[in-house]
């Protein structure tokens, strides 16, 4: 069973790193941390360059070395998006962390306040995001059913992942992940209004519909992982 421990005071903008792992993106990933310095100025940025040979790990290499709020990680071979993210993970230090797919792009100041919104309010919060529903092997294409925030920009609760199944494989890098969270009960939640004008993806995915949409309450007869879930714990605002 996780332990789930408030944090003293508001979270805020400062209390996030934004991670982003790159392999062979330079122009998308370029602009996805230009984006992120220009509308998230107070977040630390971790990348996480995966081998790549086309300039972008240079160009990562140079920002680290020049800018005090980005560090960066090399690997030695491609280990795949969803180990990347396990990599910029562990390096992090804040409270918060974020992840940008390499090819987002941050478009309003106002997103980061949103997505932080919930862990100050609600209880058990674990990540919020974009909800999709996903079929057991992660892809959108054979029976939908398992709740999911996708990872092109979602905000996770360090303390409460670092007792989870980590990240892992490439095409669906949070799914063990997810379904951990939801068998012990916390609250994941799909944030309206992360349209074009807030933040960019350039694949687009499907954004929840109500406000704070609990993925639990929303998914609990359908989901595999236990279907006795429930939001309740989520719905409860902290005292």
């Amino acid at each position: 069973m996780v332990k789930v421990v408030y944090p003293s005071r508001k979270l805020i903008p400062r209390d996030v790193t934004v991670i982003v792992v790159n392999y062979r993106t330079l122009k998308l990933t370029k602009a996805c941390i230009e984006s992120v310095r220009r509308f998230m100025p107070d977040c630390r940025i971790i990348t996480v360059d995966n081998c790549s040979k086309d300039g972008s790990t240079q160009y990562l290499q140079h920002l680290a070395d020049t800018e005090e709020d980005v560090s960066i990680v090399i690997t030695k071979k491609n280990v795949g998006h969803g180990r990347g993210l396990e990599l910029g993970a562990r390096q992090c230090k804040t409270r918060l962390f974020l992840i940008l797919d390499s090819d987002t792009e941050v478009k309003h100041f106002r997103i980061l306040p949103k997505m932080i919104e919930p862990f100050n309010i609600y209880q058990r919060v674990y990540a919020t995001g974009a909800l999709r529903l996903v079929s057991a092997a992660g892809n959108t294409v054979n029976k939908p059913e398992v709740p999911y925030i996708h990872p092109f920009a979602a905000l996770f609760d360090r303390h409460l992942y670092e007792q989870l199944p980590r990240f892992d494989l490439h095409g669906a890098p949070l799914l063990k992940n997810m379904r951990a969270a939801f068998r012990e009960r916390l609250v994941c939640l799909g944030i309206r209004g992360l349209g074009q004008d807030i933040i960019h993806h350039r694949r687009g995915t499907r954004q929840g519909r109500r406000g704070w949409e609990s993925l639990l309450s929303n998914s609990r007869k359908r989901c595999p992982c236990d279907p006795s879930l429930s939001a309740d714990a989520g719905d409860q605002e902290r005292t």
